[in-house]
Formats: C-alpha cells, sequence, structure tokens
C-alpha cells in the first residue's frame, strides 16, 4: 500500500483494557490529531458464559470510556435461529 505520510505524522499504540476477553486487540491510530480507536474481537462459536460476558463489557467499556472515534471488527459467531 502506498501513503505520502511521513511517518512522524501516523501514530499508533496498543491499548490495553481492564476487561479481560480471550482474543481480542485494541490499537489506537492517530493522524493529524484526529484519533480512532480499533478494536477486533474474535469469539469462538462455542465461547464460555463468563468469556461472552466479558466480550460484552469490553464493547460498552471501550464505547463508554474513549471519546474518540470508535471502530469494532469481529467474527462474533451469533448464529440466530
Amino acid at each position: 500500500m502506498y501513503s505520502n505520510v511521513c511517518d512522524r505524522e501516523l501514530k499508533s499504540k496498543q491499548l490495553y483494557s481492564r476487561i479481560k476477553a480471550l482474543e481480542n486487540v485494541i490499537i489506537e491510530i492517530e493522524l493529524h490529531n484526529t484519533r480512532l480507536v480499533v478494536n477486533t474481537i474474535y469469539r469462538s462459536p462455542n465461547s464460555a458464559a463468563d468469556n461472552n460476558t466479558c466480550i460484552n463489557n469490553l464493547i460498552t467499556d471501550m464505547c463508554s470510556h474513549n471519546k474518540v472515534s470508535n471502530l469494532k471488527l469481529g467474527d462474533f459467531n451469533y448464529h440466530v435461529t
């Protein structure tokens, strides 16, 4: 991918949540004083109830504490019958 953005203008860092969902990564990207928090989440099809609760709490926590743009990506393996 080509980008003409200088490395010093694009900043990123990994963030950590106090909520311990099993499989997730949170990063913050900043470019020209604009911040975006990206959260990727994987939920196994046979995820335990406590992990499901942690995932729900993680999403709620990230939406309520980050007053920046948020992007949630994931494979939640939720099947509606």
